[in-house]
């Protein structure tokens, strides 16, 4: 017999989207997302920001470019009232590629839903239920999260600035997906390396004289300076996914996780979120749904 969890579509791009028609009663608001396998994370941050709200199923729908068609497809528009889009911010603000006719699209104002979940007291609950028998104030100066976070953001914002030219240009060269310990440090993977940074610098200002785009790598570095505001979260165009893994290797240096991984370190930093970087979402939310409301 097939069960009715069977009976749903789960893997293409139709089926994923498909999906709410069967939760439709069990859902106050339904709230769609980019990853997927990432439904979980997001049941546990959205739960956070609206306890109010009846939620038991996100729906990801496997990518940016999925999630706006679904919110585009007019056969939705009668749910518009009750759907709620959340797509990470990328450097999409940069590029201009922010879709802005739809008021039930909400994009994060740092680059990705990981950039929101680095706070100092939710590492250091990890830390401590890793390590229950520390003394918790030095554990604490032990973490130095704030620290080593700051650090963290300013080494990679020269590198990130660099994957935006890769797609403000179209170079074709890998950027963002790649994964952060490309860049790290051998011996300490939580850090940077300056070299492997550079390396990467000049294949990307060698590729855009090479294009004609810019005479020399000054002239991109001008434009980079330029093009990147300063203003908004230190963190808003740093790549999330480079900043959960520094702090993944970062937490296992200092102290016994045993097999945790990324994504359970995630979901872990997501359990213990205080909530507070993403209030300014949760206000633009509420207010979109109590206008629908009226």
């Amino acid at each position: 017999m097939i069960t009715v969890n069977e009976s749903i579509p789960s893997r293409s791009a139709a089926g994923l989207a498909a999906r709410d028609i069967f939760y439709s009663q069990f859902n106050e608001v339904n709230f769609y997302v980019e990853d997927e396998d990432q439904e979980n994370l997001y049941l546990e941050i959205l739960g956070k920001l609206f306890p109010r709200l009846l939620i038991t199923q996100i729906f990801a729908l496997g990518g940016k470019e999925n999630v706006l068609k679904h919110a585009g497809d007019p056969v939705n528009a009668p749910n518009a009232p009750k759907s709620v889009y959340i797509v990470d911010k990328d450097f999409d603000d940069l590029l201009g590629h922010v879709v802005k006719d739809r008021a039930n699209i909400f994009y994060l104002d740092r680059y990705s839903i990981e950039n929101y979940l680095m706070e100092e007291e939710a590492l250091f609950q990890i830390a401590l239920e890793s390590s229950p028998r520390s003394k918790r104030d030095q554990l604490r100066r032990d973490l130095a999260f704030k620290t080593f976070y700051g650090k963290a953001v300013s080494s990679l914002k020269k590198l990130c600035a660099y994957f935006f030219a890769v797609q403000r240009f179209a170079l074709g060269l890998p950027n963002c997906a790649q994964k952060m310990e490309a860049f790290s440090t051998d011996g300490r993977v939580w850090e940077i390396n300056s070299a492997a940074v550079n390396r990467y610098i000049k294949l990307v200002c060698d590729a855009t004289v090479h294009a004609k785009i810019f005479p020399d790598a000054e002239s991109l570095s001008t434009f980079l300076d330029a093009a990147i505001p300063r203003r908004g979260p230190h963190d808003a165009n740093v790549c999330g996914k480079f900043l959960l893994a520094m702090s993944y290797h970062y937490l296992r240096h200092k102290v016994s996780i045993g097999n945790v991984s990324q994504d359970s370190l995630r979901y872990r930093l997501a359990r213990n979120n205080s909530g507070r970087k993403l209030r300014p979402l949760k206000l633009a939310i509420r207010a979109y749904l109590e206008l629908g409301r009226k």
